[in-house]
């Protein structure tokens, strides 16, 4: 730690001031620690409840309860001073909205996969192939082409 001023101050100052910090560096860094927790939990219980209103409509009833019994957990630990409960409640929001978000993603991908199979059904007595052109299809010519190029 390095203590400069414009004016100079007794080497006695100084070297209580040198001994203050060291004095109170392991509370400063507790402070700092439970500082850190508690941000993180607060911004991860923000991220939960907007993830949640986000993709309430993709997300089964056991997850959106876990989410739910999460949050509430995370925030019940954030009116304590237990860091490692925060840090433990924290970890539990974690897993469950990486699961919710695995959820979501197979929701979606799901959905997709039917919208993408739901158009290739064939309609009823229609061609059965699903072949685009076939013989049923009077809206596509075959043709073969070259291209003359006038160089």
């Amino acid at each position: 730690m390095t203590i400069t001023a414009s004016t100079k101050l007794a080497d006695s100052d100084v070297k209580k001031m040198v001994n203050d910090a060291k004095e109170y560096e392991a509370q400063d860094k507790a402070r700092k620690e439970e500082v850190e927790a508690r941000n993180t939990a607060d911004s991860l219980v923000y991220t939960a409840e907007k993830t949640k209103t986000d993709l309430a409509d993709k997300l089964n009833a056991d997850i959106l309860d876990r989410m739910n019994g999460a949050i509430t957990g995370v925030k019940a630990a954030l009116e304590g001073k237990d860091i490692a409960q925060i840090k433990s409640e924290t970890e539990k929001l974690q897993k469950v909205l990486g699961e919710a978000g695995s959820a979501a993603y197979q929701e979606v991908s799901r959905r997709q996969a039917q919208q993408q199979a739901g158009p290739q059904e064939a309609p009823p007595g229609g061609d059965s192939g699903g072949n685009a052109g076939g013989p049923g299809d009077e809206n596509v010519v075959d043709a073969d082409f070259k291209v003359h190029d006038d160089k």
